[in-house]
């Protein structure tokens, strides 16, 4: 399975996600932005600050030349991913539905979370598992928001990846941490699974969703999830 990571001005994810992918199988190679090229099973969109979250966060980002080679690799048939940074820029892409905005209470949040899987289809719900996950989180502005319509067509469909657990530790909607699009194979996470691949680092349970990744792709993207 071939990993490509999209690097843009202001990604400071894109080692540790490269790490992540290629510790579990993943073939895995880190693109600059301009570079980005088709011909890889998954595109990641890491976290960080892409061009500097002017305008808004992932605005500028949504409009590179990588988010054109992402869209027709994913027509083609590939899968996406966006973590952090990576959701808010897929979001502005139009390739993930709802808007992540600054946190309630407002402030900066950097602390491991409890996730609650929820059953979405595919490979990237096949990747998070059944059980209770523990990623960290790292943004000012995840809270997930969407209308009423969008809200109630993502559960109705099976969308909502995952759900803050416990602490809801920025506001959103639902408490919904992760989602995916109406084809299942692009999904965008608020926490980091990149920062959660060594117990001594906190916890491997991110670790483990790669695994399960990088199994499902290879069965060919499909999974009960």
């Amino acid at each position: 399975m071939r990993a490509t990571v999209v690097v843009f001005p202001g990604t400071n994810c894109e080692r540790e996600t490269a790490e992540a992918l290629a510790g579990a199988g993943f073939d895995t190679r880190l693109a600059w932005h301009e570079e980005a090229a088709e011909g890889a099973d998954l595109y990641v969109l890491p976290g960080g600050f892409a061009h500097g979250d002017y305008l808004r966060p992932g605005a500028v980002a949504a409009r590179s030349p990588a988010l054109e080679v992402v869209r027709r690799a994913w027509q083609g048939g590939a899968h996406v991913l966006g973590i952090c940074n990576g959701f808010q820029i897929l979001q502005e892409a139009g390739l993930l539905p709802g808007a992540l905005v600054a946190n309630v209470p407002a402030g900066f949040r950097s602390r491991w979370v409890a996730l609650r899987p929820r059953a979405a289809r595919g490979a990237f719900g096949r990747a998070v598992g059944g059980g209770r996950l523990r990623w960290p989180i790292a943004h000012g502005a995840g809270r997930f928001f969407a209308p009423e319509e969008v809200r109630r067509e993502l559960w109705r469909s099976g969308r909502v990846l995952a759900t803050y657990e416990g602490e809801d530790p920025n506001g959103s909607l639902d408490r919904i941490a992760g989602v995916v699009d109406a084809s299942g194979r692009v999904a965008g996470v608020m926490p980091h699974p990149e920062r959660a691949v060594d117990r001594r680092l906190g916890g491997e349970d991110g670790r483990a969703f790669f695994l399960r990744l990088r199994e499902a792709l290879a069965d060919g993207g499909e999974g009960d999830g």
